[in-house]
């Protein structure tokens, strides 16, 4: 349950979840939102 609720939130504001998993490496857990281009960390990273 506690991963479909995250998964609600982050799609309810644009976002996605990517997931990768291989035997032997572990999980992968990427939440990608957007940016607003307000926001102070729109500006790309150096």
């Amino acid at each position: 349950m506690g991963l479909t609720l995250v998964q609600e939130i982050v799609e309810a504001h644009g976002g996605s979840i990517q997931l990768d998993s291989a035997p032997g490496r572990g999980t992968i857990m990427r939440l990608l939102l957007p940016v607003d281009g307000e926001s102070p960390f729109a500006r790309p990273l150096d």
